[in-house]
């Protein structure tokens, strides 16, 4: 087990308050180690990279006077001698990562990798112009200071499992597999199963995921009417679904206060992805959420996905729309079905993927890297 009188410095990117993703995981687990009592005995500080979530002339600049602080910030930390210090999506210069790591253990923790595949972000980029040049610049930018961050790191720890990207391949052997936590505890069955709720949670940029079986869900909501509910949830009215489904879904804006209950409303959880580097490469949340409320989950079966759905028992795994309409329905009609495949999801949430599993996981992981920077010193 990791030596408690040691600290830690964990440095994030944003704040849980700007967004639901993975790549925060962190204040959540803090919480819970927290109100568990399990850090009683060391101390944490979290350092947060600022992070731009619009880019115009104005957010542009702000960002970089908060990033100059950040930086000074987290210089000035650096005086004390830290045991662990846990860079959560934050890469930094060869340089500063060199000066890290020879006084301190670095630990990388990597989501949602496919977003730093170059060609990928070219590709599928919607900014244009010189905003769009300058977005393509930082991503470059920060897939170079990536790999020079890797090389100084004891361990990286991934959500992606041995999935890595061409890129990381030179530092297979650093990776480690710490999925991420689900607040088993807070993300609880709902009783109440009318209508039979069929959800999808997501974000604006993964609306498209949606449209791409739009017409499954038309006929769905045709052939039940009233007897299910479409809900749609982490969107807005500037998400871009497909104006028929918009005409059939409930849809809900996200907000980190009501992320809990309407994920609890999900009784059938979708999870629809697209076979490329983004999907390859990522961890669903999602996934670990619709399960720990009990709701069994149709995904397409991509990256990560066959790790954590086991199929038939806690979920299906659809590629074609005929798929995903044959087991839906199935789910829909089949009460004795949906309810042995939700207590079997709710079951392997709690006992895989719980914040107990993961304390478990993170610790022993920071044992090991704190013995391999031992041996180098």
């Amino acid at each position: 087990m990791y030596d408690k009188k040691h600290n830690i410095l964990i440095i994030t990117l944003g704040t849980r308050k700007q967004m639901g993703s993975s790549r925060l995981r962190v204040y959540d687990f803090l919480s819970y180690i927290k109100q568990h009592d399990l850090c009683r005995d060391f101390k944490i500080k979290i350092i947060t990279k600022p992070i731009l979530l619009r880019i115009n002339f104005f957010t542009t600049f702000k960002h970089g006077i908060a990033l100059t602080l950040f930086y000074i910030k987290l210089i000035w930390s650096l005086r004390k001698n830290w045991y662990v210090i846990e860079c959560l999506q934050c890469f930094f210069p060869s340089w500063l990562a060199g000066y890290i790591s020879r006084k301190n253990c670095l630990i990388l923790d990597f989501t949602d990798l496919g977003g730093f595949d170059v060609e990928f972000v070219k590709k599928n980029c919607n900014i244009r112009g010189i905003l769009g040049w300058l977005y393509l610049k930082k991503r470059t930018a920060e897939r170079k200071n990536m790999l020079a961050t890797c090389n100084y790191a004891s361990l990286i720890l991934s959500n992606t499992g041995n999935t890595l990207p061409p890129f990381l391949l030179p530092y297979k052997n650093k990776f480690r597999t710490l999925t991420d936590p689900v607040d088993v505890d807070a993300f609880i069955p709902e009783i109440d199963e009318k209508p039979l709720v069929i959800g999808w949670t997501g974000s604006q940029g993964t609306a498209y995921l949606v449209n791409s079986i739009k017409n499954v869900l038309l006929d769905i909501k045709n052939k039940y009417s009233d007897k299910i509910e479409i809900r749609l949830f982490g969107s807005n009215d500037e998400t871009p679904f497909d104006p028929e489904i918009r005409g059939i879904a409930t849809i809900v804006k996200w907000s980190l206060e009501n992320s809990i209950d309407e994920t609890r409303k999900i009784r059938i959880g979708l999870a629809p992805a697209f076979d490329d580097v983004l999907a390859r490469y990522k961890q669903p949340l999602k996934i670990l959420q619709y399960m720990s409320v009990g709701a069994p989950v149709i995904a397409a079966p991509i990256g990560m996905v066959p790790y954590l759905i086991s199929e038939s028992e806690t979920g299906f795994f659809a590629e074609t729309n005929k798929e995903w309409m044959e087991y839906i329905c199935s789910l829909i009609e089949n009460t004795s079905l949906r309810e042995r495949m939700s207590n079997a999801a709710r079951k392997c949430a709690v006992e895989k993927f719980s914040y107990e599993a993961y304390t478990e996981n993170w610790y022993s992981f920071l044992q090991e890297a704190g013995n391999l920077s031992s041996s180098k010193s």
